[in-house]
């Protein structure tokens, strides 16, 4: 069996037993206070002057006995791909042929049955969805009035705007999925979302160093108003080999399950039959 030896990152994530002068009581370890991670109590992420990054092992074995730290881990980096969508250049069918019944060759059809929901009323009004990935477009003309700037941050930049790097042509797959679950219907532009009347967000957590901390902050993001965190990405694994989530990615995944009921994630992708939403089992493990 092979073990590939995780790259780290200057990165700690570290929880003290109280929060009264976490600057002055990790200043004295040797670390730069960065930022409180958001979503954990007394959990904060550090860094380590680089002229001490070499001698990280030795500096957490040293403070982990101190009575003033609870938890002290190196954050590795993780590698997730972006699950490519399946195009259609048939001429005949429609863009969103998947919503509009269309008949293959067999006589079957094949759709998601979203009209009859649609004719039922269900239309994704009052349902708040948060596309993390590599950035969103908010000022798309399909999406700009179906935008929620509360659903939306950058992990990846540490501020509130989800707007991806356009230097990098990759970085639409994030606008894209989008498009698919809210873009705006009845607008004469584009396509129609299957929840064209839900509000959506954007995390950007794909465009930078992916690491538990990030994918934890990403589903800990405002989760007493996200209903439905989506992400259609997850580790390059082979199908037989599949990697679960890290501590504090578990963590989340526990709250957002058991303190707000409208949590779900779905992380998905066609590489594999194993879904990341199968990490949920891990909440009903003793």
């Amino acid at each position: 069996m092979h073990f590939v030896r995780p790259e780290l990152v200057n990165e700690f994530v570290i929880e003290l037993a109280v929060e009264d002068q976490a600057k002055e009581v990790l200043e004295s370890m040797g670390f730069e206070l960065v930022r409180k991670l958001h979503g954990f109590e007394r959990s904060y992420l550090a860094k380590l002057p680089e002229n001490s990054l070499k001698n990280a092992p030795k500096i957490i074995h040293r403070i982990k006995r101190s009575a003033e730290i609870v938890l002290i881990e190196q954050q590795e980096k993780l590698i997730r791909t972006k699950r490519d969508f399946v195009t259609w250049n048939d001429p005949k069918y429609p863009d969103m042929w998947y919503l509009n019944r269309a008949s293959l060759k067999d006589g079957n059809e094949v759709d998601l049955n979203v009209q009859e929901a649609w004719q039922l009323g269900y239309s994704g009004k009052g349902v708040v969805v948060t596309i993390m990935d590599d950035g969103l477009d908010h000022t798309h003309p399909d999406l700009a009035a179906n935008y929620a700037e509360e659903a939306s941050c950058d992990v990846n930049n540490g501020d509130r705007d989800p707007m991806p790097n356009t230097t990098n042509p990759d970085n639409k797959h994030g606008t894209r999925c989008a498009g698919q679950v809210a873009a705006i219907g009845n607008n004469s532009n584009c396509i129609v979302g299957v929840a064209f009347n839900a509000k959506i967000g954007g995390i950007r957590m794909l465009d930078g160093t992916i690491t538990d901390r990030v994918e934890a902050e990403s589903l800990n993001f405002n989760q007493n108003y996200i209903d439905i965190y989506s992400g259609s990405w997850g580790p390059d694994d082979t199908g037989r080999i599949y990697e679960g989530p890290g501590r504090l990615a578990s963590e989340a995944f526990h709250k957002g399950a058991t303190t707000y009921q409208l949590f779900q994630s779905i992380i998905i992708g066609n590489r594999t039959n194993v879904s990341f939403t199968a990490c949920l089992n891990l909440l009903h493990a003793p």
